[in-house]
């Protein structure tokens, strides 16, 4: 999809995203198709009708990677996402319009119980850093198994940026309500999916199974 919003007029080197808008974009397993004319035409069509509704603009596009749970966040940029985003900053940076690009990890996000996104920058093609194996994030990771586990295989080619989250005084009005009650939070918390405590089934179940071999104990309980 897309991200409406603007750069921040009071602090330098930020941007701000107000809103969102899915495409009808169908996905596989390794690729997306994005260049269909239906999709083409519903951008346009939806950018059209925001120039006479809305101040901000598209500055930027958001996509998930639904992929199974692991000890790291499958937040990062594939070959063919880097292709992308560096299309739109070629297209939008030069009339001051710094394009981003957001991925979303669904299943963490829900295992989590938080949103589990980040949002990146691709370097120019001829940028290289003066760090040895410095990955999008700053850190330094030596083994080339774990960066390519966590940030993919161009994983010298693009950065992160801090994402803080801001809410307007109606909508944390709404969201009060709708989580004061507490077979709602329940219901919205999902621990059993967390890795963490996925490695522990193990232990739970021969817990569980010695319990039932061995009433006594059950009754001591």
């Amino acid at each position: 999809g897309l991200l409406l919003g603007r750069p921040d007029p009071i602090t330098p080197h930020t941007l701000v995203v107000t809103d969102v808008f899915p495409l009808p974009i169908e996905g596989f397993e390794t690729r997306v198709i994005a260049d269909d004319e239906d999709v083409v035409n519903h951008m346009i069509a939806l950018g059209e009708s925001l120039e006479t509704t809305r101040r901000e603009k598209f500055m930027g596009w958001y996509h998930s990677h639904p992929f199974d749970l692991g000890p790291n966040s499958h937040c990062f940029l594939s070959q063919t996402d880097l292709s992308t985003q560096l299309q739109w900053q070629r297209a939008e940076d030069p009339h001051g319009n710094p394009f981003l690009a957001m991925v979303v990890d669904p299943l963490r996000s829900l295992a989590k119980n938080s949103p589990q996104l980040k949002a990146f920058r691709a370097y120019p093609p001829e940028f290289k850093s003066d760090v040895n194996n410095e990955c999008p994030d700053g850190s330094i990771i030596a083994e080339e198994k774990i960066r390519l586990e966590k940030w993919g295989s161009c994983w010298s080619r693009y950065y992160e940026l801090k994402v803080d989250y801001f809410m307007s005084k109606s909508a944390r009005r709404v969201m009060d309500i709708l989580t004061q009650n507490t077979w709602m939070r329940n219901l919205g918390t999902t621990p059993g999916l967390e890795i963490e405590n996925k490695q522990q089934y193990p232990e739970r179940i021969n817990e569980i199974a010695n319990k039932q071999q061995n009433p006594e104990r059950i009754n001591e309980i």
